[in-house]
């Protein structure tokens, strides 16, 4: 059986099969999500660097990374053993 943790880096990770988005942190409606939750719901993993992408998992927690989203999109599909996808665009 693979392995299903998604690593963020310096000894971070987590379950990749409890993730259900994943979004860049410049967004203001993102920023003001996060910011509004409970703080024992947030997780920062970012080790001092700039917010760039947040992953919202199944039980309601979010974890803030240092990742971008398009990083964090890759490597979930080498986890999952998918094919990434093409943007639409």
């Amino acid at each position: 059986m693979a392995s299903s943790l998604l690593i963020l880096g310096r000894g971070g990770m987590i379950d990749a099969r409890r993730v259900i988005l994943i979004a860049p942190y410049h967004s203001k409606p993102v920023r003001r999500l996060v910011l509004n939750t409970r703080p024992e719901k947030v997780f920062n993993l970012t080790y001092g660097q700039p917010k760039r992408a947040i992953l919202l998992l199944t039980e309601g927690y979010f974890i803030v990374t240092h990742r971008t989203a398009d990083e964090l999109m890759l490597a979930l599909s080498e986890v999952h053993g998918d094919e990434p996808q093409k943007p639409w665009w």
